[in-house]
């Protein structure tokens, strides 16, 4: 797909009805959907953080590298 929020859009269905399609209660269902959604929020928020930069070394290199 082009649109990234359509292909969502479908996955959510997909959720919805594989969800909806167990044999478990209504309360159930409803745990289950806001722990997916949690750790969607996690992911989320764990792809979204600037990548961490390295310390700079206090100990300076030489030499020739070699393959």
């Amino acid at each position: 797909a082009q649109d990234a929020t359509v292909t969502l859009q479908y996955l959510s269905a997909v959720i919805g009805i594989l969800l909806g399609s167990q044999n478990i209660s209504k309360n159930e269902k409803e745990e289950y959907l806001d722990q997916l959604n949690a750790f969607s929020k996690h992911v989320l928020d764990d792809v979204s953080k600037p990548p961490a930069t390295p310390p700079p070394s206090s100990v300076n290199a030489f030499g020739t590298w070699k393959p």
